[in-house]
């Protein structure tokens, strides 16, 4: 018998789980979303610091001569993309009220959670312009909305 404390929610439905989106993001309870945003923030930031450690390594044995330029564009392609995963000044309580927010427009349903997180911590950060996010966004819609 539960207490009355207790939440009462339908379980987890794993088939929507594979979907990894916002039909899947909206049978969550407020405390299970808030467990998956911080964790999701952890596990960025820990791909983060392990990219910036590869970048680090590769700079310290970047050599002159022939490699050079494949070094370099490693180096580049590494840092690129541990960007991608920073997440390391974006507000938690925010990001998950965004990401409720982002899915009740019912044409990001079906855009996965990792777009959505993207979607929102660019939009609450300002570094990438209103106009660029909103042209990502209906190429987004449109590859899942088909």
């Amino acid at each position: 018998m539960q207490s009355a404390t207790q939440e009462t929610t339908q379980p987890e439905n794993p088939w929507l789980r594979v979907l990894n989106n916002g039909a899947w993001w909206d049978t969550l309870s407020p405390d299970s979303k808030w467990h998956f945003v911080d964790g999701y923030v952890s596990a960025m930031t820990s791909v983060r610091q392990m990219l910036l450690g590869l970048v680090k390594q590769n700079s310290k044995e970047l050599t002159p001569g022939p490699k050079f330029d494949s070094q370099m564009s490693a180096i580049l392609n590494l840092s690129a993309l541990a960007e991608r995963y920073n997440f390391d000044d974006v507000d938690k309580v925010k990001l998950l009220s965004g990401i409720d927010e982002f899915y009740k427009e019912p044409l990001n349903r079906r855009i996965t959670t990792d777009f959505a997180f993207l979607h929102v911590r660019d939009t609450l950060s300002g570094k990438v312009a209103p106009k660029d996010l909103e042209k990502e966004l209906a190429e987004w819609r449109a590859i899942v909305n088909k």
